[in-house]
Order: C-alpha cells, then structure tokens, then sequence
C-alpha cells in the first residue's frame, strides 16, 4: 500500500523530464566509472581500447552527480506544489461549501422574511376590521344611549330598546 502511494507521487506528470535526467545522469555516472577503472581491470580491456581521457571521465562524473542533484531538487519542488495545489483545492472546496450553505440560508432568511410580511398584512387587516367594529359598537352604544334618554323622557312613544339591544349584543360577540 506504501508503494502505491510512493509511486503515485512519483508517476506525476511534472516529474517525468526530472526522471528521464536522472536515469540517464545515473548512466553516466556509472559509464564514468567504468571508463575510470577499465584500464585496471582485465575484462574490461575492451572498453579500455576506446581510451577516454581522465577529465573527459571526471568532467561526465561531475556533470552526472549535479544532474542527479537537480532532478530530486526538482521532484521535491514539484511534490510541495502539488500538495500546495491538493491543500488549495481542498480549501476551494470547504469556501464552495460553505458559500451553499450561506446561499441556502440567505434563501431561508428571504422566506422567511416574505411570510412575516404576510403575517404583518394579515395583522393590519385584522386590526383593521377590529377597529370599524369597535367604531360600529360605539355608534351603536351611542344609539342605545339616545334612545333610552328618549324613552325616558317620553313614557307613551316607546322606542324598541330590546332589538337595538339585541344587536349590539351580537356585534360583541362577533369581535
């Protein structure tokens, strides 16, 4: 499981040019090598006809070891960026979520506005009709008033106080 991840990592697309640098940096090291100890060993004496020259071999020595210096400085570099870009888009999409969340709260808090509205309407009208009704018991309290004082002071054209009465009864009710 360790090796998938390691090679995972290595497979990067960005790494590939650093890979192929390093292999064949690698491959000149160990040619270096092989060119520097052919003329002391026997079954290398092939090898040692083709007569390199020493600095040829050490200046491919040097060149090799910095190429491969190069190559893991450049993996390591692209690894840290490519964390770098998994960590950004792993807080991409933590402030994605959250923004939906926000959105969908905006929309609750916009609803939920709109049916306080309703409800402030419903109120108003409510309060409205209250109040005409009270106006409508006042009037005929009034009209109570009046006709009793009428009755009262005139005993033989009798007004009919008990329907008047009756109603204002009824509207009390009906508030």
């Amino acid at each position: 499981m360790v090796l998938y991840f390691i090679i995972r990592e290595m497979m990067n697309k960005n790494n590939v040019p650093y890979y192929i640098a390093g292999t064949l940096a690698t491959f000149t090291l160990l040619a270096s090598g092989v060119f520097a100890a052919a003329p002391y060993i026997g079954f290398l004496a092939p090898v040692a006809a083709l007569s390199v020259g020493l600095p040829f071999i050490i200046g491919g020595a040097v060149f090799s070891a910095v190429a491969i210096a190069l190559s893991y400085a450049a993996v390591s570099k692209n690894k840290t960026i490519s964390e770098k870009e998994a960590q950004l888009s792993d807080e991409k999409s933590k402030v994605e979520a959250k923004g939906k969340i926000i959105s969908e709260k905006v929309k609750e808090i916009s609803e939920k506005n709109t049916q306080l509205a309703n409800q402030a309407k419903e109120i108003e009208d409510k309060d409205k009709t209250i109040s005409e009704k009270d106006r409508e018991i006042f009037r005929m309290k009034n009209e109570l008033a009046a006709t009793r004082r009428i009755n009262a002071s005139q005993p033989g054209d009798a007004v009919e106080i008990g329907s008047v009465n009756q109603q204002l009864t009824k509207r009390d009710f009906e508030v």
